[in-house]
């Protein structure tokens, strides 16, 4: 961990101090602060706590780690999880997670947005021989670093960058089943129906050790299935969702939602949650069982299982394939930000 001086914010009474974390040993050890940091930041989602980015580093990191650590005295008040690599000819500064993360970002302690951000530039002017171009992608559109203006020497630009959408959940599954159009509700009354003719329908969520194992290893085997080895995950990305999901399985924010036929697992929907979403990240389903439509059935179950945990989005994340609109998802972008030194 290297020192490179204070950097300074008038609303505080002693200068906040930036760290360069250049070694997965250090970013390790910063995790009790790092979750600490992240329960606190009303932004941050699960794609920016250390269960999801330090596996990622751990499967994919390239370049050198470039993290910047802010911290008040002894408090981590800001996190930037940065890395530098070479791409298509240039050195660039890239977000931890990027490609296989829905959401990436800054996480920063209530109210020391400005401080926080100050920091951040002043570290990356003061390495700025070592960078060509910031590339930061995923973003929210409330990220710190997308409402605070950079300071002389640094040049930004943003766009948007990938339609999401994201249902807004009512209080009960009535509420919702009342919200969805009369065709929707019709499908799903007919799929279900089907399904019970074939045999025993059962449906669970898992969020603890019990089953996880089994359960996860079938949305793998169901997800290559299902994309017949043409996007499907290479081992590398199969290794890195289960360590990340078992480790946010530890933390409590795992869901497995699965829908079985007698003991057979014929499709499920890999949730994480945090705060009052639940981010639907993986759903698979057993081709055998394709005709009763699993899928929809599996997606009906999921909602309800976050509306009867007393959440209040259901967020589908990148995307906006027309079957989402069906189950009355609002649209939302995530945006893109570039940063040059002059």
């Amino acid at each position: 961990m290297q020192n490179i001086g204070p950097a300074c914010a008038a609303n505080y009474s002693v200068p906040v101090q930036t760290c360069i974390i250049d070694n997965l040993y250090a970013l390790q050890r910063l995790q009790p602060d790092w979750m600490e940091l992240h329960t606190l930041d009303h932004r941050g989602t699960p794609f920016q706590s250390p269960s999801w980015l330090i596996p990622w580093w751990e499967a994919f990191g390239s370049g050198g780690l470039f993290t910047l650590a802010v911290f008040d005295g002894s408090a981590l008040v800001g996190l930037a999880p940065l890395f530098i690599h070479p791409w298509q000819g240039r050195r660039q500064v890239t977000l931890l997670g990027n490609g296989l993360s829905d959401r990436l970002g800054l996480l920063v302690r209530p109210g020391c947005e400005e401080a926080v951000l100050h920091a951040v530039f002043a570290a990356l002017l003061e390495v700025q021989d070592h960078w060509d171009l910031c590339d930061f992608r995923d973003l929210n559109a409330a990220d710190p670093l997308l409402t605070h203006a950079p300071p002389p020497g640094l040049r930004i630009s943003s766009e948007d960058l990938s339609p999401c959408l994201a249902i807004r959940l009512p209080a009960t599954a009535e509420a919702f089943d009342a919200s969805l159009a009369s065709a929707v509700r019709r499908n799903l009354r007919h799929y279900r129906r089907d399904f019970h003719a074939h045999g025993p329908l059962s449906f669970e969520t898992i969020s603890g050790r019990h089953g996880f194992d089994e359960a996860f290893a079938a949305l793998l085997r169901f997800h290559k299935l299902r994309r017949h080895d043409d996007g499907s995950f290479t081992p590398d990305e199969e290794a890195f969702h289960l360590s990340a999901a078992r480790l946010e399985l530890e933390a409590g924010g795992t869901r497995l939602c699965v829908l079985r036929s007698g003991d057979a697992i014929c499709a499920l929907i890999y949730g994480l949650v945090r705060r009052d979403r639940f981010y639907a990240c993986l759903g698979a389903f057993n081709p055998d069982f394709a005709d009763f439509r699993p899928g929809w059935l599996i997606l009906d179950f999921a909602v309800k299982s976050a509306i009867a945990e007393g959440l209040t989005w259901f967020d589908f994340l990148r995307g906006d394939e027309e079957y989402k609109k069906l189950w009355r998802a609002e649209p939302y972008m995530t945006r893109r930000l570039f940063l040059w030194h002059q």
